[in-house]
């Protein structure tokens, strides 16, 4: 079972329980803060092994490992809960409650919440409680945001390109 807390999915989750070694938990790579300030959304819990050496400085080994997941932490109780996705380590979808390599998190104005849901190639839009409101298609986004004037939805993708939609 994972343990959920403010820095993410167990590193000793993922590594099998190296007893002797500190469990640091994995960091998300994105967070999002709601406009009233009661919560906090976090993704990009993906973990990877590397290694440092003198002659190839640091490379990478091919152990990676990925929490297809969005938490939510509630501010005033302290209190980590999954938002949506999978739980468990190396578990994608592609239904409208999963993803595959979620790497960015934006909350709106309106409470709503964007994951960029990189190898799913979309965007999923969910309401405050989690409920699934809409899918942008966008090849490989890896950024989303809301524009605060015009309210369109900006999404970046890895090749540089970038997708605008009217909100």
């Amino acid at each position: 079972d994972v343990k959920d807390s403010f820095y993410g999915p167990s590193i000793l989750e993922i590594r099998k329980g190296n007893k002797n070694e500190e469990d640091k938990g994995v960091p998300p790579m994105s967070s999002a803060l709601s406009p009233d300030g009661s919560k906090a959304y976090f993704t990009g819990y993906h973990y990877g092994n590397f290694r440092a050496t003198a002659t190839e400085g640091l490379t990478y080994n091919g152990a990676w490992s990925t929490f297809h997941l969005v938490n939510e932490l509630d501010l005033a109780s302290g209190k980590v809960s999954r938002f949506k996705g999978q739980p468990e380590i190396n578990k994608a979808g592609k239904d409208n409650d999963s993803f595959n390599v979620p790497l960015c998190v934006f909350v709106d104005e309106k409470n709503r919440v964007y994951v960029a849901d990189h190898l799913n190639d979309r965007v999923q839009i969910f309401d405050a409680t989690g409920n699934f409101l809409k899918s942008i298609p966008a090849i490989r986004p890896t950024y989303v945001t809301v524009l605060n004037k015009s309210k369109e939805i900006v999404i970046g993708s890895s090749g540089v390109e970038v997708t605008v939609e009217q909100n």
